[in-house]
């Protein structure tokens, strides 16, 4: 139980699990692969090309969901400067009107893309998976004999469950921060 995954673990990499061969958790990255591997992501683009309809939703919904949280804090910041120091009910019944508006339309560009998304992820994990079921039915007696099982169903099962997560919620989620950061730097110079 003090090996998790490490060196005692079937002993993927040889190791003792206590830092022996200067591994100090027994993982070999050699084996296993790294932690981002650009050409990979190379080779997963050709999956997405018959969702493009639905990426580019995805993305446009992205986009207004970060115009319109990122807008937020400066129409407060525009209520108190312009309207709470000046007694203005009306200006600020307006902005308030306008900060639920852009919490409606938020709220709904955020569950489109997140919809997009969840859609492509489960239609691409699906022909993955179908892929590498067909791949395994193909392969040698001598290959099962070789390999450990352990490792064979890793790739199989938890390798995809993380592309799942990468397609479904993490890229698009990186895409908007980025966005998000962009605009804000646009803002702030504005001001």
């Amino acid at each position: 139980m003090a090996y998790w995954g490490g060196g005692g673990a079937a002993g993927w990499s040889g190791g003792d699990g206590h830092g022996q061969h200067g591994r100090s958790d027994g993982w070999d990255y050699d084996e296993l692969g790294k932690v981002y591997d650009p050409a990979m992501m190379r080779r997963l683009l050709p999956f997405l090309k018959p969702f493009r309809r639905r990426a580019s939703i995805a993305i446009a919904a992205m986009i207004v969901y970060s115009v319109t949280s990122f807008s937020q804090p400066l129409l407060m910041a525009l209520a108190v400067r312009e309207f709470i120091e000046n007694g203005d009910s009306d200006g600020l019944r307006s902005i308030s009107l306008a900060l639920i508006g852009l919490a409606v339309v938020s709220w709904i560009a955020q569950w489109i893309q997140r919809r997009q998304t969840t859609y492509i992820g489960h239609r691409i994990l699906f022909r993955l998976r179908t892929m590498m079921f067909d791949h395994l039915q193909r392969l040698s007696l001598s290959f099962y004999d070789r390999e450990e099982v352990g490792r064979v169903m890793s790739r199989v099962t938890s390798d995809v469950v993380v592309l799942q997560e990468l397609l479904s919620t993490g890229l698009v989620n990186v895409f908007a921060d980025i966005f998000g950061l962009a605009f804000i730097v646009v803002v702030l110079f504005l001001l």
